[in-house]
Formats: C-alpha cells, structure tokens, sequence
C-alpha cells in the first residue's frame, strides 16, 4: 500500500510539473504553451503586473522592448538558478511578398534556410516540419546563443527564438523545439493553399529579403533589465 502510494505521489508530481497555460498572443495569430515556471510578458498583461514588480522592472521598459523590437511576448525561464536563463520571443513583421511558407515545397523552403545561412553567416541554418516550416537559425549575436524559429503565417513574418548566455544543452534543445511543436497558428481559410506566383530560381532571396528586417538576432529584454539591477545591487553591496 505504501509503495503504491509513494508511486502515485511521484506520478501527480510529475503532472504537476509538466503543467503548461497556453497564452493566445495578442494581436498576433499565434498561441503557445508554457510551463508553469516560465515568467510570461505580452503587450496586454504588462499594465500592475506583480512580477514585473518583483524583479523592478517598470511598465514602460518592458513598452520599449515590445515597440523597438517588434515583439509581442518576452518570457524568462530560470534555469537551475537565477544565473542562468533562458529567454524566448515571439516577433512578426508585416510580408508583402508571401502569404505562408507552408504553402512552399521542401525544396524552396531549404533554399531559403541556406539563403539565410549566407546572409546572417550561420552555419547551423536549417529548416524544420511540424504542422508548418520553419527556418532555425542557431548561432550567436551580441554574446548570445541564439535559436531562432522562423515562419510565415497570413503574411506576416513570426519568429519565435530563444536566447541564452551560455550553450544549449542537448537536452534544452529538446525542450525548446518541444515549445515549437505545440505553437498552433490560426491559418486564415483564403490563406491555406495560396502560394504566390514567382520566378522559383529567385524565391529565396525574396523570401529573405522580405523577412530579415526587424525580427532576427539578439533582443535586450527583461532579463537583461533584471540583471543589470542585480549587477548594480551587488556592486552597491561591495562599495
């Protein structure tokens, strides 16, 4: 009796760890779920918020962050302590030139990740299929690992990336890509098998150009406001 009752503690545990709240961004077609233990900032839920408080962050950074980056969600997951990090956004700029990228063959779709190689010089540029295509960039910026998830959906660019200040582990890549498989876009009906009519030879380097604007690399975020504050709290302390 005991031991079943050891086991069934160890498995509601679990259950309640793996625990995840999904978050429909605003403004955006996207919704992603999150585990519990992740620090969750939108443009809609940042006006009081208790957690911005607790780590003495004020409204009108995280403003800035959201406007300068074109970004619609900042979420910060501490990992094993609150040295180390890692931070996920999601970002979107407006697509004039493609409606979905789903809508590409395999082919054009890896076009586009070694056109993007070439451009951002990233070795590490591939594509990845769930229930939609995604460039994934894995390289550095500004110090940062980056891995980066880039789509196109009802003709805006989205880029759901993670940023770190050390390597990923194998294992947290798992996890990350795991946050990717779960992302469910609300694909417009007109949209679902549109594919627009180009030179095929040139598709890459517009689909590039069209996404590369003001959604790829680094983003000073809310962590980087918290450890700056943490920083000057410590060297305040030793003075």
């Amino acid at each position: 009796m005991k031991k079943l009752l050891f086991i069934l503690i160890c498995v509601f545990a679990l259950i309640t760890v793996a625990k995840a709240t999904s978050y429909k961004i605003a403004e955006t077609d996207v919704t992603v779920d999150l585990d519990s233990d992740w620090l969750v900032f939108t443009r809609d839920n940042i006006k009081d918020n208790a957690d911005l408080k607790k780590y003495n962050i004020t409204e009108e950074y995280m403003q800035g962050v959201f406007k300068n980056n074109n970004a619609y969600l900042d979420a910060v997951k501490f990992v094993d302590d609150s040295s180390k990090v890692i931070e996920m956004f999601i970002r979107l700029t407006d697509n004039n030139k493609a409606v979905n990228l789903s809508n590409y063959s395999d082919k054009e779709v890896k076009e586009l990740a070694e056109e993007f190689g070439k451009e951002y010089n990233v070795e590490n540029a591939s594509v990845y299929k769930n229930n939609y295509k995604w460039v994934v960039l894995e390289h550095m910026d500004n110090g940062k690992y980056l891995e980066e998830y880039i789509t196109i959906v009802n003709g805006k660019n989205y880029n759901l990336s993670f940023q770190n200040y050390r390597e990923y582990t194998e294992e947290e890549k798992t996890y990350l890509k795991g946050i990717i498989d779960k992302a469910v876009f609300d694909v417009e009906k007109s949209y679902r098998s549109f594919k627009e009519k180009n030179n095929q030879n040139a598709i890459s380097k517009i689909l590039v150009n069209a996404l590369k604007y003001g959604i790829i690399g680094a983003v000073v975020g809310a962590i980087t406001a918290f450890i700056k504050k943490k920083q000057n709290k410590e060297e305040n302390k030793n003075e």
